[in-house]
């Protein structure tokens, strides 16, 4: 795609489109001034205000706000940056993932023969 480093490139991402989604990449291992990230935001901002798209879409997370120090924080952070642009943004935070599914299905199944398990147990020892 491009060098978030390099605020021309991004500009030319957005320049003529009907709208944009911003989808940070994620972030793993950070400091909690976010160094790495907070250069990588601005570089957008900038190539959002200077193409001015007439939408743009953000994907955030549920935990943005949260009021300890983590790393979904860089999304809060994202959020305020974008918010005094001069364009139509929305930033959705998701609370769940597809890709969360398996694990849910799983712990499912878990809870379910554990339970089935454990009922069967008691049942015997009546």
């Amino acid at each position: 795609m491009g060098n978030t480093f390099w605020p021309e490139g991004v500009l030319e991402w957005f320049e003529g489109v009907e709208g944009a989604f911003i989808l940070l990449p994620p972030v793993y291992d950070s400091e909690s001034d976010f160094p790495d990230v907070l250069p990588r935001i601005a570089v957008i901002r900038e190539a959002l205000y200077g193409a001015q798209p007439p939408k743009v879409v953000v994907l955030s997370t549920i935990g943005a706000d949260a009021a300890r120090p983590n790393l979904l924080n860089v999304l809060r952070l994202l959020e305020e940056a974008f918010a005094g642009l001069p364009v139509a943004v929305m930033f959705l935070r998701a609370a769940w993932f597809m890709e969360n599914a398996a694990w849910d299905i799983a712990a499912r199944v878990t809870r379910v023969s554990s339970t089935a398990t454990c009922s069967r147990s008691i049942a015997r020892s009546r």
